[in-house]
């Protein structure tokens, strides 16, 4: 699950890199469309596979002695800390 997001987060640089080096050129808002449309497919894909990702890895190290929802909620919480430092990495380069 981690590789494949990895390759989202990979295509969605891909994606920006091809959106923002056909602006302005006259003639492309068809692909500026397309372009942007897959980023954010991209994007969505790489979210939704790594908060899982993370998500089971956490579940699977924390102990079991602990009430359920706390488990859910550490790992989810932990899970969405890893997305938007991961985002905040990838539109830091």
């Amino acid at each position: 699950m981690i590789v494949v997001a990895a390759l989202a987060w990979l295509s969605y640089v891909g994606n920006g890199i091809a959106y923002g080096s056909i602006v302005g050129l006259p003639g492309r808002e068809r692909d500026l469309a397309a372009f942007g449309a897959h980023a954010l497919v991209s994007l969505a894909a790489a979210v939704v596979c790594e908060a899982v990702a993370v998500g089971i890895a956490l579940w699977m190290f924390m102990p079991e002695d602990g009430p359920l929802w706390a488990r859910l909620c550490f790992a989810s919480l932990l899970a969405g800390i890893a997305d938007l430092l991961t985002f905040a990495a990838v539109r830091g380069f």
